[in-house]
């Protein structure tokens, strides 16, 4: 199960595709790689308006380094490590639909709003 990834990976526009995968093919496991290499710190990046703490970005950048098998699922969450990733490094205004609940994640000033769609088994 790959859908969080794949779900992520079709909202890209081609020019965040080349930024993220460069020549290579789209894959999840692409994605999963690019996100482990760029995790570090995301100032700034608001979640439902509160801003993101230190010590909330530095276990962030070890939950995103600490993913392995992507075929298992990601369990996405209301307070997401990769989608406040994806926030500050794409700089995307976040809209995640989470079973029910909406959930912003902001950077700065970001380029643009992309939406997001799961329910506590499947994202799409």
């Amino acid at each position: 199960m790959t859908c969080v990834w794949d779900a992520v990976c079709a909202r890209l526009t081609g020019g965040e595709r080349l930024r993220v995968f460069g020549v290579e093919r789209r894959s999840p496991r692409g994605l999963v790689a690019w996100l482990q290499r760029v995790a570090g710190p995301t100032p700034g990046v608001t979640v439902n308006g509160a801003a993101v703490t230190p010590q909330q970005q530095a276990e962030n950048t070890a939950r995103v380094r600490a993913i392995r098998n992507i075929e298992d699922g990601y369990d996405c969450s209301a307070f997401d490590p990769v989608l406040i990733l994806l926030a500050h490094t794409l700089r995307w205004q976040l809209r995640h639909l989470y079973a029910g609940s909406v959930i912003e994640y902001a950077p700065p000033r970001p380029l643009r709003a992309v939406t997001l769609h799961s329910t506590r088994s499947h994202a799409y």
